[in-house]
């Protein structure tokens, strides 16, 4: 729930970083990729068409899970949900193979969050679930671990496109700011492996998928409404490139 007085910057940093399940509704331009490769890889994926102004609505369900006690090995260690007594069986269907995270990541770091991530644009449902420790996310695919690190930077409010939808340039800072100011985030890929238990194998850049993801805070909504962020994401895989692209605004969407 947004606190009284709560601004674009912190929602859309308590959205992307924060630790309680959140929502939001928004519209966005959509771009599949070209040719024909691209157009039978979305339409067997069930991807959104092409289109603007397309509505947007997502939901992002959060656990936190115990922290593990630091590991003598370079194993994932497990985690497991607290607060109520429930163990790790209680993470939903789909999110169970995510249980693991190397031990390495999460001693001395926050507790892992478990999130699941449901968007619907133009009435296409997509889901996906991870972890995150702080800034490291694990987002899987079926066998596919996609490994991310997800930034957040300041710039002036005078930054080229910061009154628009564009991004401004963003340079590091800290993220306690005034609204006068631009905040950024950004997902960078840290990379993918194939994983079948405790087991995984990295894949090579070249042959794996690419996902970039920027978000970054405008003007206020209209008459006075509730705190909004612009985004834009980009998916492309080996051979066949740019697989699919959306870039919009989230307007938080009260309870």
């Amino acid at each position: 729930m947004r606190e009284p007085g709560e601004g674009s910057h912190a929602w859309m940093l308590r959205f992307h970083l924060g630790t309680e399940t959140v929502r939001g509704a928004g519209a966005l331009t959509v771009r599949r990729g070209p040719g024909p490769l691209g157009r039978m890889a979305c339409a067997l994926l069930g991807l959104p068409r092409t289109g603007t102004a397309v509505p947007f609505q997502v939901t992002v369900t959060r656990l936190t899970a115990a922290r593990p006690a630091p590991a003598k090995t370079d194993r994932p260690a497990r985690t497991g949900l607290t607060g109520t007594g429930r163990t790790d069986r209680t993470v939903p269907a789909g999110e169970a193979s995510m249980r693991e995270v190397p031990a390495g990541e999460v001693a001395g770091r926050e507790a892992p969050v478990v999130e699941r991530w449901e968007r619907v644009i133009g009435g296409r449902r997509l889901v996906s679930h991870q972890i995150r420790v702080g800034e490291r996310g694990w987002e899987r695919h079926g066998p596919l671990e996609v490994r991310t690190r997800t930034i957040a930077r300041t710039a002036p409010a005078s930054a080229p496109g910061s009154a628009s939808g564009s991004p401004p340039g963003s340079v590091a800072g800290s993220v306690e700011v005034a609204e006068a100011d631009a905040v950024v985030v950004e997902v960078v890929q840290r990379g993918a492996v194939l994983r079948a238990g405790r087991h995984e194998i990295p894949v090579p850049a070249r042959l794996a998928p690419r996902v970039r993801a920027r978000a970054w805070t405008g003007p206020p909504g209209p008459d006075g409404g509730p705190p909004r962020f612009h985004l834009e994401v980009g998916v492309a895989l080996p051979v066949i490139g740019r697989l699919l692209s959306y870039r919009g605004h989230c307007e938080e969407e009260r309870a």
